[in-house]
């Protein structure tokens, strides 16, 4: 008869806490978790900067894009297809 799995039908935390070793595998799994998280939040609030600067020269120009134009080129490069760049667009009169 085959030898059975001493761990079969128990949970992963059953498991790290029989090896001992349920404590640190958590702390490590919390810290890792929060790292990226910052990471993450790092990130958003650069991305949210960027377009907070862009908005601002755009104001200040009077010069953007026409969105079915910027729409339309990132749907054709998503698609792998060329597209045009959209031309930039004086929309102040």
């Amino acid at each position: 008869m085959a030898k059975s799995n001493p761990h079969s039908g128990s949970c992963f935390d059953a498991f790290l806490k029989e090896e001992g070793i349920y404590d640190g595998v958590r702390s490590r799994a919390l810290k890792r978790a929060l790292a990226e998280h910052v990471a993450e939040t790092k990130h958003h609030r650069s991305f949210l900067e960027d377009a907070a600067r862009a908005d601002v020269a755009m104001q200040a120009s009077g010069v953007g894009y026409a969105m079915p134009e910027v729409h339309a080129y990132v749907a054709a490069k998503v698609r792998g297809k060329r597209a045009k760049r959209p031309r930039p667009v004086n929309w102040r009169k």
